[in-house]
């Protein structure tokens, strides 16, 4: 409810974004991530692994800082890290 007057503020430079326990995804918030990003603030968002890959595609990489909301095996954490240096190599 309050971006547009915290993006107001000049002194902040940077959005830390986590939906709550029990909230959506944070895909359904991609376009207020966005906005934020058009409004040249860095970006750290907090998510699921099964969705970094979505927000990688969706947002742009300056300034934006994901961090996984859970930890993963080292396999599954290998295998996300080659599917996402994948996707930037292409």
């Amino acid at each position: 409810n309050h971006i547009d007057a915290i993006l107001e503020v000049p002194d902040i430079q940077a959005i830390q974004w986590v939906p709550g326990v029990g909230m959506e995804s944070i895909l359904t918030w991609i376009p207020m991530l966005q906005k934020i990003q058009r409004r040249g603030r860095s970006l750290q968002v907090i998510c699921p692994p099964e969705d970094v890959l979505p927000i990688c595609r969706a947002l742009k990489p300056e300034g934006l800082m994901i961090t996984l909301g859970r930890s993963l095996a080292e396999p599954d954490l290998l295998a996300l890290y080659e599917a996402f240096c994948t996707q930037y190599r292409g």
